[in-house]
């Protein structure tokens, strides 16, 4: 600071007291920048998120509209995050291996540095990806000893600031002009994952609903499932875990219940939990009509003690949990 030359660590400033991890961003770059020029011979505008979609695999109607699922690099980036892949590629940005044409709808392109790193010419250096899960201890004597709730609140709140900031430097604006910090906390508390809930916190309107709903809703719901996979747990997030899973992710409940140590029937409750609250899931993404009539038969035999016989009746034609979502869907008809 100030002209100050320092050759040893100050123990004060952010770089000091928390350096960043370098990487090899050879490989990851080399995937972002080889769907670039893959999406743009289908005559496809290639924006930031359409490139993140093609990355990850997502099953959005409009990738397969376009065809960009039957791209070689569709879904070879899957193992990363959203918001990984955003840190990256904003790193791409500023070193220079992709630029904006904003007289081509902000289409990403290809730099010629970017080419020299396609064929391994170049080989750039990257900032990993770490998710700040505690903020630093307050320097007090006898500091209050925090809940399970408040620390994950706290850590939440972090990981919304990196959200936010990453997003303004995408935009080239201010970070309070996406979100104020006590936007974001309040966020970090009430922790809004439908659109209609994200309405309710302090500042946003209908313009930043539609502009950063989406991003902010998914960023709490993707920070739960990456706080959970720690061993860290919170009342209330099991079943909203699973939602981010089976809706982002485009996980079966199989998948779902192995990435988490639960049984099928235990991802099939939070199913119908969702549902009650409105999640946007159907039954029919996890039993098909018929399916369903063969419940519902079994069920009618057994008026008086429908559960048991029903399991028992068709334990061979089907998993528990499907029968647990039909039954479910029958009650509730």
């Amino acid at each position: 600071y100030f002209g100050e030359q320092l050759t040893a660590n100050c123990n004060n400033c952010d770089v000091c007291k928390n350096p960043p991890s370098f990487m090899d961003g050879t490989e990851l770059a080399q995937m972002a920048l080889s769907a670039i020029v893959r999406i743009q011979r289908q005559n496809t505008s290639c924006g930031l998120n359409i490139l993140i979609d093609v990355l990850r695999g997502s099953g959005r109607a409009e990738i397969f509209a376009s065809k960009l699922n039957e791209i070689k690099t569709y879904g070879v980036g899957r193992g990363l995050s959203v918001f990984e892949w955003r840190h990256y590629m904003l790193q791409f940005l500023h070193l220079g291996l992709i630029e904006v044409a904003y007289d081509a709808g902000s289409a990403l392109q290809v730099t010629e540095l970017g080419w020299k790193v396609l064929k391994g010419a170049f080989n750039p250096q990257i900032v990993s990806f770490v998710v700040n899960q505690q903020k630093e201890e307050a320097k007090v004597r006898a500091p209050k000893k925090q809940t399970n709730t408040e620390k994950f609140n706290d850590a939440l709140f972090e990981y919304l600031k990196e959200i936010r900031k990453e997003q303004a430097g995408s935009e080239d604006v201010p970070a309070y002009m996406v979100f104020t910090d006590a936007a974001l906390k309040e966020m970090s508390i009430h922790r809004p994952v439908q659109l209609e809930d994200f309405l309710q916190i302090e500042g946003v309107g209908e313009k930043k609903l539609e502009k950063y709903g989406l991003l902010f809703t998914r960023a709490i719901l993707e920070f739960m499932a990456i706080y959970s996979s720690k061993g860290n747990k919170v009342n209330g997030t099991s079943h909203l875990i699973t939602f981010f899973h089976l809706y982002f992710d485009h996980e079966t409940v199989p998948m779902v219940a192995e990435r988490r140590q639960l049984n099928d029937k235990t991802i099939a409750n939070h199913i119908t939990k969702l549902m009650d609250l409105n999640f946007d899931l159907e039954v029919s993404q996890f039993v098909n009509d018929e399916e369903l009539n063969l419940i519902k038969e079994a069920r009618a035999k057994f008026k008086n003690n429908p559960e048991q016989s029903v399991y028992a009746t068709l334990e061979n034609q089907m998993e528990a949990w499907k029968i647990y979502i039909g039954m479910y869907a029958l009650r509730r008809a």
